[in-house]
């Protein structure tokens, strides 16, 4: 047996075991999102969805900065996953939420629930932000899903894989390469 075809086989069984996501590119996440907002996490509730048959949470999400489109100052985001009754469920490629958490998210709303919206494209839509108070300075860095066995299928055009940036720098991004204006909430 030649190396290529051992190498193949590890390859193709890897693949087959992992969750395959298509990469979204930078301009298409924000292009594709109805709501893009920076805000801190302040409420998260698991509970079982409406048929019994997923575990569910709610995140209440204090908006600070509208960077498209539309927002009260707090919103609810529902994702699959969370805990109930000692029960975990933690979908592949799902986004986690704490508490406390500072982060900018790529949102649409869910189908059937215009009171709740939805993370875009899975984890890529979600962007924690991580202060440093010594030196006064933010940076913004894509949800991990590494421990999650998660591949992330093809490739992207030179800047548009973005995996961790100056907060100031990627709000700018936002802003500048799609016209759009944020404003702060009051």
């Amino acid at each position: 047996m030649c190396l290529a075809s051992v190498f193949f086989a590890v390859l193709v069984t890897s693949a087959a075991d992992a969750s395959v996501f298509k990469k979204v590119a930078f301009d298409e996440l924000v292009a594709t999102s109805s709501l893009v907002v920076q805000g801190k996490v302040v409420d998260v509730r698991s509970h079982w969805d409406a048929e019994g048959r997923f575990i569910m949470s709610s995140i209440t999400f204090e908006v600070t900065e509208r960077l498209k489109g539309e927002a009260p100052s707090r919103i609810t985001v529902r994702e699959f996953g969370g805990t109930v009754d000692g029960l975990t469920s933690r979908p592949i490629g799902f986004p986690t939420f704490k508490v406390g958490q500072e982060a900018i998210l790529f949102l649409n709303r869910w189908e059937n629930d215009t009171a709740a919206w939805r993370i875009n494209a899975y984890s890529q839509g979600k962007y924690n932000v991580l202060r440093d108070p010594k030196k006064g300075t933010a940076r913004v860095v894509r949800e991990d899903v590494s421990q999650d066995d998660v591949v992330l299928l093809g490739d992207l055009p030179e800047g548009q894989d973005i995996e961790e940036m100056p907060l100031k720098a990627f709000l700018a991004r936002i802003q500048g390469r799609h016209g759009l204006k944020g404003s702060q909430m009051k």
